[in-house]
């Protein structure tokens, strides 16, 4: 009866511990290129499971991915966007523009990166995390 009970201990504590597992994978996804993507799946499979306060965390991590990937799209086609200008030698149009481009990758690089370091610190106190589905930090 207390094996029983300890595994499920056990199993709850190992439940606890994903979001910080995938916020760290979304971490080494800059040197990895894949892991973000075996978070966002470790999230989907773990958010299928009944919990009270995980659930905010697997909701933050889902949409840290699809913003993450939208903010990243949005940056690329920024700073795609200055070549038309240098080839037609508008050199300062085209400086600006890369610049835009360069400022929204920026903003989403830390934007990524507080809202992992933040579930990270929520996740560890045991604490939902406010407002998963929102655009800011």
């Amino acid at each position: 009866m207390s094996d029983l009970s300890a595994s499920e201990g056990s199993s709850r504590q190992d439940s606890a511990q994903m979001p910080v597992v995938i916020y760290v994978l979304y971490l080494v996804g800059f040197f990895i290129i894949f892991t973000p993507v075996v978070g966002v799946i470790l999230a989907y499979v773990s958010k299928a499971r009944p919990a009270s306060w995980l659930d905010s965390h697997y909701d933050n991590a889902i949409h840290i991915f699809w913003k993450g990937i939208l903010y990243m799209i949005l940056s690329v086609v920024l700073i795609c966007l200055c070549i038309p200008f240098f080839i037609q030698e508008q050199i300062l149009p085209g400086i600006l523009v890369a610049l835009i481009g360069s400022f929204a990758a920026l903003a989403q690089l830390v934007w990524y990166i507080v809202r992992c370091v933040k579930g990270i610190m929520m996740a560890s106190e045991k604490r939902a995390y406010p407002d998963p589905e929102s655009w800011g930090f």
